[in-house]
């Protein structure tokens, strides 16, 4: 049988002035809507939202939603929610706002809505689910820097040579690996705070894998990779299993883990 459900993901990218309570925000003219609309050039803050929609392309146009649907219901029903917390003295809390925004498109996006993903900084971000507004995924990235020499025990010199090439010299070669994690948890429907908090998941992520794994030798300074070879794929198993209870205990669930060991490699576990 072959799936007819495509996805279709749009980035919508936007800046808020950081103007004075009551003045209303200049919108300009769209000349760079790839770098963002609104744009500007004074004090802002800026985010990025994905919004993804999942369905049935039209079988004579190939479309599942038009972008300009999607750009529109942003820049429509989230981004006055977004300038009216950035401007509040006490805005709401981003998950909760989340789901407002999630809320406020689903009467013009309709059922193709799927996920909406808020990029509020460069490496942190929050995700909710359409259908699921009662919880929230957090993700964000981390770094370590370490060494390690691709070498399996039972294979012979020559073979390990064959197989890792240069990643195979004695002496090592080293990486700044990227680590991202996301995590879900319940969002209370009263405002209050999630179970798990991006400070906590950072105290745990920092904890469990930065202070072990920075700065090291992976095949020498630490027990987890003495019998295991340091591939990026085991580096990010080994990852997820160190985090998966802690997270749990701190009232989340380990969604999964990304690592990345340059800007064009990378391993995700479990997709």
């Amino acid at each position: 049988m072959i799936c007819r459900v495509i996805e279709v993901a749009r980035t919508v990218r936007f800046s808020i002035p950081l103007t004075a309570p009551g003045r209303a925000p200049a919108r300009g003219a769209r000349s760079n809507t790839f770098a963002g609309w609104p744009a500007t050039d004074a004090l802002a803050v800026f985010y990025a939202i994905d919004v993804h929609c999942r369905g049935e392309a039209d079988p004579q146009t190939g479309y599942l939603i038009g972008i300009r649907e999607i750009d529109e219901a942003v820049r429509e029903f989230i981004l006055p929610l977004l300038e009216e917390a950035v401007r509040a003295p006490a805005g709401a809390a981003p998950p909760h706002l989340l789901r407002r925004m999630v809320e406020a498109i689903r009467p013009p996006l309709g059922k193709l809505l799927w996920r909406v993903h808020w990029h509020l900084t460069p490496t942190y971000g929050l995700s909710m689910m359409n259908q699921s507004t009662d919880r929230v995924l957090i993700s964000q990235q981390f770094e370590f820097a370490a060494a390690h020499r691709l070498h399996c025990r039972g294979l012979s010199e020559e073979e390990n040579h064959r197989i890792f090439g240069r990643c195979n010299n004695p002496s090592g070669h080293g990486h700044n690996y990227r680590l991202e994690v996301t995590a879900a948890t319940q969002l209370p429907e009263n405002g209050d705070a999630p179970a798990l908090t991006l400070p906590q998941l950072e105290q745990i992520v920092d904890e469990r894998i930065v202070e072990r794994f920075d700065h090291t030798n992976l095949n020498v300074d630490v027990d987890d990779f003495h019998d295991l070879n340091p591939s990026v794929e085991h580096i990010t198993k080994r990852c997820h299993d160190l985090l998966k209870t802690p997270i749990a205990e701190a009232g989340g669930e380990l969604v999964r883990v990304t690592v990345w060991e340059t800007e064009k490699t990378r391993c995700t576990y479990p997709v």
